[in-house]
């Protein structure tokens, strides 16, 4: 028995090991969600969702288990129990995360979810109310409200945040007059919902009483907006005319009851309505003698005897105007109209006057109720009921208040009739304010000077309608023709009654300021002759008299402004008054020096000589030069000047600054504008003032008017002037007299200033101006200032002359002389403290002592067209500006001494016509034609050299140089051993074009005549050889060598005493050497090829390192056909790239099983590899090698592609020559097209391109060879496109480059960098490493960039655009993922790109 227990034993024991391990390594975690809601994620089981069911998960793992509680959107977590005990839900309402670990005992999870809680409140507008106020909604859920209005009468119009039931549940149309239901669904966020209600009403107006044929106008009023309709509802059927409006008319076809309903409507609900009812009688009259009369008469109750036969006869009466339309509210006899009559006595009631203007009857804006006059005012009194009158019968009335001080018609009060009233004013309607177009400023029935509304006005007792009104009528058809001259007129300096020259003042009453008897002619010293230009009366005697008579002799306050008649005849406007040439008259008086006659005659001016007979001053520097004449040999001389009130120019002496007469001259000096001025502008027909001042006629007086039209006619580069011009203009201007009134403050002349800073009378308070030596002068500078500062418009005026009364007044004061010659910069700089003052200034002064004062205005900016130069500061810099007496602008660009200019005749330009002109002050020039002296020397700078590129500063290449002289570019043969120089226009195209840009990079990068080898060719080095196409004369011995010497030439300018010229490719790299032949015969450049028999042009593509040796490789380019390129050669010698895509990588394909080797040829590739091409496009050279770069200049490789391929090709492609016909047989390509335009042929130019890239036009006749004949047809359109997909591209690749960690910067060599920031691409950060990724390497990555540089440096797009385009493809197809997939068209988004490339060809 123990045995067999023993074996029991023996038995159990394996599967009690099992239990025991079992228990030891596994442990259990029970969960479960007691409400859904959320999800419960035990690490990677199963998500729990579900509520009640619990899940059991076993484990064995003894690391944490994560355990996740997540509530759902619009749920919160609201129970978490752990082992049996409640975890504090706290901040975890949306998300529980914990971790369970291994234990003895079975662990658990419970979690609970509830809705979260939404707040709905609910707002009425209006009257209306919604209930409950507010509601709590379970996320999602929905919330009913219900909403009524709070009385008949008011709608439901409108509801936000909710749906629109009735009661039971039913839609309703808004507006709507009950109770609703409103339901608020899906609530998921606060919301608010809101019931607007408005009141709705509707009057059909009060009944009426109406005869029989006559027209009976109902009037409704409605409440709360909508729409009208009437309907009729009783009586004879009638046509209700304008039915859809609040007053409908009808006429009555038969006496009886008549009945209409007024229904407002509301978006198409009727929401009110109500009844009016019309009587209607056969004889209004009849029936007022029955029902009114029948009482009134019996009885003799008020208003009887007299009422009725005054009413039957009236307009009333015709009207349909009866006694219940005033004296009842309704039908007869009661009730009373309270407003009109006593209820109780029927007596008059005061105020009843008014009722009239009710509103029904006679509109109620009228502007004389508003003031509280009755209608009896006018009309007479109210007892006979018939308020016929005239307006002459009411005139008196009228008067009565508007003839009072103060009021509007008080100056004019008794030279009014009727009829001019009748003029202005419209009684009919009861509303007599003036027309709209009778502005304030044409009354002015002010007494007070100090009133801030006295102002001058248009209508006085001296001026009529016809004055400014055609025939003196406003209201006729002609008239109003002119009403927009009028209203520019109204706002301009002439017609603003509210400016001083126009209102009388406590100092001056304009019309009574004159001197009778007297002529402006004879009255020398007179001061009261204000009359004459402060007036139009009085401008009219002095204009077409010279009377300065005043026009009054008593002090009435009114005053007119210079109103139309005083340049048109008084009711014709068709032309302007023909006024005799003026004389300004400058005359002073004195005790010491008496009568002093200064005048000065002005030409003819045209129709501007109206405007210079007040725009010419009161007084002129002419009339300080007299003082000091007829003073200067007396004994009291300088007492005279120590003890002289200031002499005042008056104000906006325009025309005197024009014609350069008002200023004070200083001896000796000239004031002329050497014939550039604004004298001549307009002729002897508008003259410059009305030109200028009133362009198409405009009458605001602006220049700004005309958009400038008229100065851009004549100012240089059209547009030139512009609002904006002279605000820069205006403000340079005001600080060069800034300067002059700190120069006079300076000398103790401070200029007067009231609180505003503007000049204040007698304006300068000093009488000691000095003695006779310097008073005169000194006193000179303060009126000029004065002068000056009184012309805000002088710098436009006349600039130079302007200009030189400044400068020259500084001067004086300063100095004590006036040197033309002497620099006031340090002068301006410490007069002014601000330094924007002293940098206008500087620039109003600039040149203001030259002979370029005037014509640096329009040709500030001009540059010189051989020097690239600004005009001016050439100008003011030579001994022409400096020298005194030295040659002006007008010296050498005038035609004639007397040529007006701007727009009196154009100055002369052309060196031809210039040249002759050097010879009125200089010897003739040895050379074999006088008309060529600007060939060498720039009248401007007056160098006696050539003007720059010819010699530079050496920052740049320039013309002449050491190796290259004149005669290379300007000498021809005329006939045997006869040469002449010659300047032709290929010579300036050339200097525009990229060849003649001195600098260029390409000339100016480096010395380049020292970048070369001695005794190598390009055949055996790999050596510098930049001389031979960054020189001509090493491009000159390069080709004459036959393409074998690179020696440098000339001395380093860096050496001592080196020569620092740097040569332009000129005139000798293409054309044989001077003198040239008669058709200017071209270098003859080229091999002879032994086959062919045609010169062909050799390139080298040499590369060299440590890794792949030397490689030498070049490339003839020849035709096809066997033809010579011609010409072309010159150009493909140097471009043709330095390298070759086929110089890093050259293969051959097997065409049966694609297998792809290495070619024959030396490629860096090949040699890596060691002839295993694989091995070579990743080899480690590619972690740290420079970039190889083709160079600019590819054209002529693009071109002619086969043989040595420009491109670094990912895919084998086939011959793809592009454009190598053109030209042919004898120019070749380059010549044929770019010098293809018969106009300028050395502009190189076979387009057209803007500023702004954009192609604008072909101008090479190539083209159109085969376009459109034997290729497809193509314009400017068509090529912009193809140009711009081709930069987007390129663009792309780039972007490419980019994501790959390689940054491209065409403009800095190496163009390739490890960062983007421009300021970081130095040498340092240069790519070497090309090796960027197991995908992106070696030399696949290295040629993406090769093609990138190589069709960035050269118009690809158009030399070769069918090779051009597979480089782009392929490169962009191996950057986007490193295989050529063709996945262009799922990289590549841009369809502009794609349209270019795809599919490739």
């Amino acid at each position: 028995m123990a045995k067999k227990s023993l074996l029991l034993l023996a038995a159990l024991l394996p599967v009690s090991v099992a239990v025991l391990c079992w228990s030891a390594t596994t442990w259990q975690l029970q969960t479960k969600l007691a409400s859904a809601g959320g999800v419960l994620q035990v690490r990677d089981k199963v998500p729990q969702t579900t509520a009640g069911i619990t899940a059991y998960h076993n484990f064995t793992t003894s690391a944490p288990v994560p355990v996740t509680v997540t509530a759902n959107t619009g749920y919160k977590i609201s129970s978490l129990t752990r082992n049996g005990t409640a975890v504090p839900v706290g901040n975890y309402t949306s998300h529980y995360v914990t971790t369970f670990q291994k234990s003895g005992t079975t662990q658990a999870l419970v979690a609970g979810f509830t809705a979260q809680q939404v707040t709905v409140t609910a707002v009425v507008s209006g009257p209306g109310s919604i209930t409950p106020a507010s509601a709590r909604v379970s996320y999602g859920g929905s919330v009913v409200f219900t909403s009524s209005p709070n009385a008949a009468g008011c709608f439901l119009t409108s509801v936000t945040g909710g749906s629109v039931t009735d009661l039971s549940g039913v839609p309703v149309t808004l507006p709507y007059s009950r109770s609703v239901k409103i339901t608020a669904s899906n609530v998921i966020t606060p919301r608010t919902v809101t019931a607007n209600y408005a009141s709705y009403s509707v009057n059909a107006g009060v009944d009426q009483l109406a005869q029989k044929n006559a027209v009976v106008q109902l009037s409704g009023t409605l409440v709360g907006g909508g729409t009208p309709s009437w309907s009729q509802v009783s009586g004879a059927t009638v046509s209700l005319t304008g039915a859809g409006t609040l007053t409908p008319s009808f006429v009555a076809p038969a006496a009886g009851t008549y009945q209409f309903r007024l229904t407002q409507f509301v978006s198409g609900v009727a929401v009110a309505a109500a009844t009016t009812q019309v009587t209607v009688v056969d004889s209004l009259v009849n029936d007022m003698r029955l029902r009114c009369m029948g009482c009134h008469g019996i009885t003799g109750v008020f208003p009887t005897p007299y009422v009725f036969p005054g009413w039957s006869s009236s307009r009333h009466e015709s009207a349909g105007v009866s006694c219940i339309t005033c004296h009842t509210d309704g039908a007869m006899p009661t009730p009373v109209n309270s407003s009109t009559v006593d209820a109780n006595s029927f007596a008059y009631r005061s105020g009843a006057g008014s009722f009239c203007l009710n509103g029904s009857c006679h509109q109620p804006g009228s502007t004389h109720r508003s003031i509280g006059m009755t209608c009896s005012g006018c009309h007479g009194s109210y007892r006979n009921h018939n308020p016929a009158t005239t307006f002459s019968a009411a005139l008196s009335a009228c008067f009565s208040c508007h003839g009072a001080a103060n009021s509007t018609h008080y100056q004019v009060r008794s030279s009014l009739s009727a009829g001019d009233c009748l003029t202005c004013h419209n009684p009919a309607g009861h509303n007599p304010a003036p027309d709209a177009a009778v502005t304030p400023a044409h009354f002015n029935g002010y007494t007070s000077y100090a009133n801030p509304s006295y102002a001058a006005a248009y209508v006085t007792p001296v001026t009529a309608c016809a004055d400014c009104h055609v025939s003196g009528n406003p209201r006729g058809s002609a008239d109003k023709a002119l009403l927009q001259f009028r209203t520019d007129w109204a706002a301009s300096g002439h017609g603003n009654g509210n400016a001083a020259p126009w209102k009388n003042s406590a100092y001056f009453n304009w019309k009574s300021a004159g001197t009778a008897g007297a002529a402006a002619k004879e009255s020398a010293g007179v001061a009261t002759d204000c009359q004459r230009c402060h007036s139009a009366s009085g401008y009219l005697r002095f204009a077409l008299y010279t009377s300065i008579a005043p026009l009054a002799t008593t002090a009435d306050r009114y005053s007119e402004p210079l109103a139309c008649n005083a340049c048109h005849q008084s009711g014709d406007f068709a032309a302007p008054r023909a006024v005799s040439p003026r004389t300004g008259y400058y005359s002073y008086s004195g005790a010491a020096t008496g009568r002093v006659k200064v005048s000065t005659a002005y030409p003819d001016a045209g129709r501007s000589n109206i405007c210079l007979g007040c725009h010419v001053g009161r007084k002129s520097g002419a009339t300080v030069q007299a003082l000091a004449q007829v003073t200067a040999q007396k004994n009291y001389s300088s007492a005279f000047w120590r003890n002289l009130p200031f002499v005042d120019a008056h104000y906006l002496s325009a025309g005197g600054q024009l014609y350069g007469a008002t200023g004070y001259h200083y001896p000796g000096l000239s004031y002329g504008n050497a014939a550039v001025n604004h004298v001549a502008i307009g002729g002897t027909g508008a003259g410059p003032c009305v030109a200028c001042h009133l362009p198409a006629s405009s009458h605001t007086l602006s220049a700004a008017a005309g958009n400038f039209t008229l100065c851009n006619g004549c100012h240089i580069d059209a547009g030139t002037v512009s609002a904006a011009f002279l605000a820069r203009r205006g403000d340079e201007f005001a600080s060069g007299l800034k300067a002059l009134a700190a120069a006079l403050a300076a000398k103790g002349f401070t200029p007067l200033t009231d609180a505003g800073g503007k000049p204040q009378y007698p304006y300068f308070s000093t009488t000691n101006w000095g003695g006779h030596g310097d008073g005169p002068g000194n006193m000179g500078a303060a009126f000029n200032y004065n002068l000056l500062v009184h012309d805000p418009g002088a710098f436009a005026h006349n600039p130079a002359y302007v200009k030189r009364l400044v400068r020259d007044s500084i001067d004086f004061l300063i100095f004590g002389s006036v040197d033309r010659g002497r620099d006031l910069s340090t002068t301006i700089e410490s007069l002014l403290s601000s330094s924007s003052d002293r940098e206008k200034a500087a620039a109003f002064l600039s040149q203001s002592g030259s002979g370029a004062s005037a014509c640096q205005v329009c040709h500030g900016t001009a540059t010189d067209p051989l020097t690239g130069g600004n005009i001016i500061a050439d100008y003011g810099a030579s001994k022409h500006a400096k020298k005194s007496g030295g040659a002006a602008c007008v010296s050498c660009h005038a035609p004639t001494a007397t040529s007006a200019h701007p727009n009196g005749e154009p100055m002369l330009k052309a060196t031809t016509e210039i040249n002759p002109k050097c010879l009125n002050c200089h010897p003739v020039h040895p050379w074999p034609s006088e008309g060529i002296c600007t060939n060498c020397h720039n009248g401007h700078r007056l160098k006696a050299v050539l003007p720059a590129p010819h010699l530079a500063n050496f920052s740049t290449a320039q013309y002449v140089t050491t190796q290259v002289k004149c005669d290379k570019c300007h000498y021809t043969a005329v006939s045997p051993g006869v040469d002449s120089f010659v300047l032709l226009q290929e010579h300036r195209d050339w200097a525009k074009s990229a060849k003649g840009d001195y600098r260029s990079a390409a000339l100016t990068s480096f010395d380049f005549k020292t970048m070369g080898t001695a005794g190598a060719s390009p055949a055996t080095t790999v050596q510098k050889d930049c001389v031979r196409c960054h020189t001509t004369t090493g491009f000159n011995n390069y080709v004459n060598s036959g393409f074998t010497d690179i020696a440098p030439f000339g001395v380093p300018g860096d050496a001592p005493d080196g020569d620092r010229t740097r040569e332009m490719i000129g005139c000798p790299a293409c054309h044989a050497p001077t003198p040239f032949s008669s058709n200017y015969g071209r270098l003859s450049v080229g091999i002879v090829d032994d086959i062919t028999g045609t010169p062909d042009v050799r390139s080298w593509y040499n590369y060299s390192s440590a890794a792949t040796g030397k490689i030498i490789r070049s490339k003839l380019f020849l035709d096809s056909n066997a033809y010579q390129l011609g010409d072309s050669n010159i150009c493909i010698t140097c471009h043709a790239g330095r390298l070759a895509g086929d110089v890093i990588k050259q293969v051959t394909t097997n065409a049966s099983t694609g297998a792809v080797s290495c070619s024959t040829l030396p490629s860096i590739v090949c040699r890596l590899g060691n002839g295993a091409v694989a091995d070579g496009l990743i080899n480690d050279f590619w972690g740290n090698v420079d970039f190889i770069d083709p160079h600019g200049g590819v054209a002529a490789n693009m071109i002619y592609p086969d043989n040595l391929r420009p491109g670094y090709e990912f895919r084998p492609a086939s011959s793809s020559t592009a454009h190598a016909n053109v030209g042919m047989p004898e120019k070749g390509p380059c010549v044929g097209c770019h010098m293809g335009s018969p106009s300028a042929k050395h502009a190189f130019t076979a387009l057209s391109t803007a500023s702004n890239g954009v192609i604008g036009a072909i101008r090479s006749e190539a083209c159109a060879n085969c376009h459109g004949i034997g290729a497809v047809a193509i314009d400017p359109n068509e090529l912009q496109k193809k140009k711009e997909a081709y930069n987007a591209a390129l663009s792309f690749i780039a972007t490419q480059l980019t994501a790959r960690g390689i940054h491209y910067n065409r403009e800095k060599s190496p163009y390739f960098f490890n960062t983007a920031a421009a300021e970081e691409q130095t040498q340092a950060a240069r790519v070497t490493n090309w090796n960027k990724s197991a995908t992106f390497r070696g030399a696949d990555l290295m040629g993406a960039a090769f093609n990138l540089r190589l069709l960035d440096s050269g118009s690809g797009w158009v030399h070769n655009g069918v090779y051009a385009k597979r480089l782009l493809y392929d490169t962009i197809d191996y950057l986007d993922d490193g295989q050529l997939n063709k996945s262009v068209v799922i990289t590549v988004q841009e369809k502009k790109i794609l349209d270019y490339i795809d599919p490739r060809r």
